[in-house]
């Protein structure tokens, strides 16, 4: 296996808390990014106004 020339178990081991931080990291910015893009239409919508009425 290639685990036991390059670090054995404890590196593999490593590895795999790295990948959860990572996972982790992913998971608590989600929210955030969802939130961001919520702002982001709420104010592309703000900036939209109907045309001036014209009088006749």
């Amino acid at each position: 296996m290639a685990e036991t020339r390059r670090g054995g178990f404890h590196a593999l081991e490593k590895k795999i808390h790295d990948i959860e931080e990572k996972d982790r990291e992913a998971a608590e910015r989600k929210p955030e990014e969802a939130r961001r893009a919520k702002n982001e239409d709420r104010e592309a919508a703000a900036r939209i106004r109907p045309p001036p009425a014209h009088d006749e």
